[in-house]
């Protein structure tokens, strides 16, 4: 009844659905238990037969351009929005917890709901899409000790793989004391002062804007002393060089940005305890491996499109906890060579759209692989990998995923 959509690199579960007949029955039953209440143009008119004790709303292409909020009782809980509307200020909204708005929002709508944020003084999550700005969002918004959650998905970039920030991040005056996740958003000079303030900050994700002091911001991070995840996405046209040495805490790592030409990329600019590292359009000229292998606790390792050399080796012994490894898109990578006695506990291996890799890897040595994924590859790696003299490297895999062009 209830299938895996999409699992996370380290094998959680993400995404789930179910089947159509066991949703409708979920819907029908939710209504008639007053859980959940979805609005849509197909029955516009079951708002005004809600319940005054509902605490959940979805609203999916409604028709108009109002949300009837003042037809809901004041225990309304969570508001979940897919689409572009307006809401009108409402004492109903004093209670809710969770604001979902899931679509694209022109600026006057955002600038039109925004205005009235202070009216979620019990806000605990809020996720956007696309067109905030930090001027939106009244300070009062920002001082609401009960925000534990904030993310704001940009758009769409051709810099980088995912999306580009256009959030002004929050002022220096905001009150940060409860918050643990911040995404989404651009550090500009304030943060370097202000960081130090979010103390049970765990997750962040931001853009670096142009003008900010780099050296400044990366001391102010090392204070944070509970933060666990940090993806960080730096205009292509701004070359920094790590310093997360000190970040001791750090558990996972993400970086998007050109890497310079003369730093290596070693363990002494990375956390020493880090078990997840991505790294994004890096363009490293020289094989990272020898130096990645000896971060003791490394679990997860992804290099998409962050390679411009031709070999990648993994030496006896190295690696000893990695489970994951991708390679995505590395243009000029023509060989991926992995020594008996290195990557000893790999569980899964995926590489994609690496068009110079003729070689097959040799996966012999890796007794403990399970899964591996090749998609997108060149004509002439399909082509060795048919052979009978080739079929031995992958043989022991149990799960196998091949995605021919």
């Amino acid at each position: 009844m209830i299938q895996v959509s999409r699992k996370l690199r380290s094998g959680r579960i993400e995404y789930c659905y179910i089947h159509d007949i066991l949703r409708e029955l979920a819907i029908r039953k939710a209504k008639e238990d007053n859980f959940l209440r979805l609005c849509s143009e197909s029955n516009a008119d079951s708002i005004s037969s809600t319940s005054a004790s509902t605490r959940r709303i979805a609203f999916h292409n409604y028709g108009g351009r109002y949300l009837p909020i003042e037809s809901v009782g004041r225990n309304l809980r969570s508001l979940t929005i897919f689409g572009s509307y307006l809401i009108r200020p409402s004492h109903q909204l004093a209670m809710v917890q969770v604001l979902n708005i899931d679509g694209y929002c022109n600026s006057e709508i955002c600038e039109q709901n925004f205005k009235w944020s202070e009216s979620f003084v019990s806000l605990r999550y809020f996720y956007c899409c696309d067109a905030l700005t930090s001027a939106e969002l009244p300070i009062s918004f920002w001082n609401n000790k009960m925000l534990r959650y904030f993310k704001h998905l940009g758009k769409e970039s051709e810099i980088f793989s995912k999306y580009r920030f256009n959030f002004m991040g929050p002022p220096s005056s905001a009150n940060f004391e409860n918050l643990l996740t911040l995404k989404g958003v651009i550090a500009w000079d304030e943060w370097c002062v202000k960081l130090p303030h979010f103390p049970r900050i765990r997750k962040l994700s931001f853009q670096i804007d142009e003008k900010i002091n780099w050296e400044a911001l990366v001391n102010s991070m090392s204070k944070l002393e509970h933060l666990y995840s940090l993806r960080v996405y730096v205009p292509e046209d701004i070359i920094l060089v790590p310093a997360f040495r000190n970040y001791k805490q750090l558990h996972s790592l993400y970086l998007t940005f050109k890497w310079p030409d003369n730093v290596h990329c070693g363990i002494s600019l990375l956390p020493p305890n880090l078990a997840k590292l991505t790294l994004e359009w890096s363009f490293l000229k020289q094989d990272p491996m020898p130096e990645l292998e000896k971060l003791p606790n490394l679990r997860v390792l992804r290099l998409l499109r962050s390679y411009d050399g031709r070999r990648l080796v993994c030496s006896k012994g190295g690696f000893k906890c990695l489970r994951q490894l991708e390679l995505e898109t590395l243009r000029n990578l023509v060989e991926l060579k992995i020594e008996e006695g290195g990557m000893s506990n790999l569980n899964q291996l995926e590489i994609s759209n690496c068009r110079s890799l003729n070689v097959v890897p040799d996966c012999h040595y890796l007794t403990h692989l399970r899964q591996l994924n090749l998609e997108h590859m060149s004509y002439e790696f399909w082509s060795r990998l048919e052979r009978v003299d080739q079929q031995h490297k992958i043989q022991h895999v149990p799960s196998k995923i091949l995605k021919i062009d």
